[in-house]
């Protein structure tokens, strides 16, 4: 003979029972398991998350910092390297201010690529090689990995710090493809 479960009821979270008279064994009593094999919902993705205050920032750090950073990169290399970044991954960042206002953009992409550039073009033979090989930089700030193909090195460097290459690792991974 087989025992019948124990009817529970409904917990009421409003009740004037204290802890001693309800036992967590008797607040579950199911789980629905639908939600453990249904994709959730698809939200459709915002184009652009600025506001007129992120387009600002970000334009004031186009005109001033990124032309800096090419005049930089032109002296350290005797050359006009092309130098790209990819404005609408800070743009659409839910950190935007953030990377905009303390320069994030600066610790974690500029200075490592000119720290980089200026180990290799400290003598005539590393100026050499980077002027024959080296097309393009191109910055994405995201995470993920360094690549040099073609004659264009790509980094993708975390602005906020997750998965950030420093300078050491993109001089070794330059150097390698040089």
């Amino acid at each position: 003979m087989s025992k019948k479960p124990k009817s529970r009821g409904v917990f009421n979270a409003n009740s004037n029972l204290n802890s001693t008279q309800v036992e967590s064994r008797d607040l579950i009593d199911y789980v629905d398991v639908r939600s453990f094999f249904t994709k959730p919902k698809q939200t459709q993705k915002k184009e652009n998350l600025m506001g007129l205050a992120e387009r600002k920032a970000v334009q004031n750090i186009k005109e001033t910092d990124f032309k800096n950073l090419q005049t930089k990169v032109k002296e350290i290399c005797g050359y006009d390297l092309k130098l790209t970044f990819d404005w609408a991954a800070v743009e659409n960042h839910s950190e935007c201010m953030y990377i905009c206002e303390n320069k994030k953009y600066n610790d974690y992409m500029f200075d490592s690529v000119t720290t980089a550039l200026t180990n290799i073009c400290g003598d005539e033979m590393g100026k050499t090689a980077v002027r024959e090989k080296l097309k393009e930089v191109n910055m994405i700030p995201s995470a993920g990995e360094m690549d040099f193909t073609n004659g264009v090195f790509t980094i993708r460097n975390d602005l906020c710090g997750n998965g950030a290459y420093g300078a050491d690792s993109i001089q070794q991974t330059l150097e390698k493809n040089l």
